[in-house]
């Protein structure tokens, strides 16, 4: 395991000091092949569980339970931002079996809380997103795997931008403004789908730094993390233009 110090650099991915040194490491094409296969895997396997977990629950009474009681709803979402925030804090600490399960169970909780699309969109407006979705991830990320270009210089503007889409989300609730929420649907698909490239980049730079880690296959469950939270977050926003209303 790495050294405090590296620990904390671990923090700041978008570091471009980091990404030159990284860079001029020479490259572990076998680990990195590795890395990235597994990382993709147990995003998937994530996105499954959340897919077949919101099914279920729109296909029950579980539904109204859950978005009928205040306190179960506003747990499940509490616990999302707990899981995230300890994975995200604790991977250096958590054996790889350890972060999956955690990172799993976030996806059955959120499986759960996205079955609320199901009372508002039709099954069928719902899958022909999902294919939609799943063909704007694959084409960005074969932009971020190909491009020469340093996608990493940009984290800052993105997070710019996701904070500023939370506001203008949070501001608009109150407002109500048909103008804004169609304005805020625009930036957040944007600002996704330019995240999945920046995100699968920067694969390349975690799978350097977890090669020269103990265990540091443990990182492909944090990269899958954050692939996946890009995944679903695009397709919300997707979903508000190409979604039927039931």
């Amino acid at each position: 395991m790495g050294d405090f110090r590296q620990q904390n650099r671990y923090k700041n991915l978008d570091d471009p000091q980091l990404a030159s040194d990284i860079a001029a490491i020479p490259v572990n094409v076998d680990f990195t092949r590795k890395f990235v296969a597994r990382t993709y895997i147990y995003m998937f396997l994530a996105l499954a569980v959340t897919a077949l977990t919101s099914y279920f629950v729109a296909s029950t009474s579980l539904i109204t339970y859950i978005f009928g009681n205040a306190f179960i709803f506003w747990g499940l979402i509490i616990s999302e931002f707990v899981l995230v925030i300890y994975l995200s804090s604790s991977i250096l600490k958590l054996s790889t079996g350890a972060a999956l399960f955690w990172f799993l169970l976030y996806s059955v909780i959120n499986g759960a809380t996205l079955s609320s699309i199901f009372l508002i969109y039709t099954k069928a407006s719902i899958f022909t997103t999902l294919l939609v979705t799943s063909a704007m991830f694959l084409v960005m990320s074969i932009v971020g795997f190909t491009t020469k270009s340093n996608l990493l210089n940009f984290g800052g503007y993105l997070m710019t931008g996701l904070i500023g889409l939370i506001i203008a989300s949070v501001v608009n609730i109150f407002l109500k403004s048909s103008s804004l929420y169609w304005i805020i649907s625009c930036a957040g698909v944007f600002i996704f789908t330019v995240l999945i490239a920046y995100s699968t980049q920067k694969l390349k730079l975690l799978a350097g730094m977890a090669s020269f880690e103990q265990n540091g296959v443990r990182f492909t469950v944090l990269a899958a993390l954050d692939l996946y939270l890009n995944f679903i977050n695009l397709l919300l926003y997707v979903l508000r233009f190409l979604g039927k209303k039931r």
